[in-house]
Parts: C-alpha cells; sequence; structure tokens
C-alpha cells in the first residue's frame, strides 16, 4: 500500500495507524493534531511492515509513538517531528531519547523542531 500527498489531522489515536501489513510506503504526507498519539503501531512482525520518509508530523498534545515499538521492522527517515510550545518536556520515541532512537538506525536523516508554535489552526 502506498500512502502519499495527505492530511491526516484532528484524529484520536494516531494519522498513521499500522496494525498489519509488509513494506507499505507512507511518504510525503501531513500527520497534524493526533489527541492521543501522532504514529501508531499495534503489532511487530518478522518483516519491515512499513516505510515512514518525508512525512511532517506537527502536534501539541499526545505521545508522538504509540503501540508497541519494542523492536524496529519499520524504515523511519526524512521526517520532521514538530512539537508545539504547548508540550512540556523532551520528545520522546516510545520511551527512547532523540539519540537512542537513532543508535536504532531509525530517522537517521530526520529532524526535530521542538517548541516552536506556528499558530497553525485546522478545521
Amino acid at each position: 500500500i502506498l500512502a502519499e500527498n495527505n492530511l491526516a489531522y484532528n484524529t484520536t489515536h494516531g494519522g498513521f495507524h499500522q496494525h498489519y501489513g509488509r513494506d507499505n510506503v507512507v511518504r510525503n504526507n501531513i500527520f497534524a493534531f493526533g489527541r492521543d498519539a501522532q504514529i501508531q503501531r499495534t503489532r511487530i512482525e518478522p518483516h519491515r511492515s512499513f516505510t515512514f520518509e518525508r512525512n511532517l508530523v506537527f502536534w501539541h498534545t499526545g505521545e508522538l509513538l504509540a503501540g508497541d515499538w519494542e523492536e524496529l521492522h519499520a524504515d523511519l527517515d526524512r521526517n520532521l517531528y514538530w512539537r508545539t510550545a504547548a508540550a512540556e518536556g523532551p520528545i520522546t520515541f516510545a520511551g527512547r531519547s532523540w539519540d537512542e532512537w537513532q543508535k536504532l538506525g531509525a530517522d537517521v536523516r530526520s529532524r526535530i523542531a521542538d517548541g516552536c508554535d506556528l499558530g497553525l489552526v485546522l478545521p
């Protein structure tokens, strides 16, 4: 499955949620204002579940990643994770720091923009 050039916003559990799947591609999307989480993965499978690249994830409440991220089995790279000033504490990646997350090989060329609120409002 290819999910490309979409806008998903004001969701409950994540603008993107991978439950089952193999080699899905999620790229060049905007995921904004998930209430509880921004990206969710329910199940770890023995193969690469998805590639998540060149996406903008923009939020002010909830976790960045929800679900089971104990093992990666996904390729994440060249994304921008942008949390507004409304949130407190460092951005974590399933309980890991940015450095720990990147040491797993995830989001090596991605960027974080933390603490800057554009005043963006979506209906």
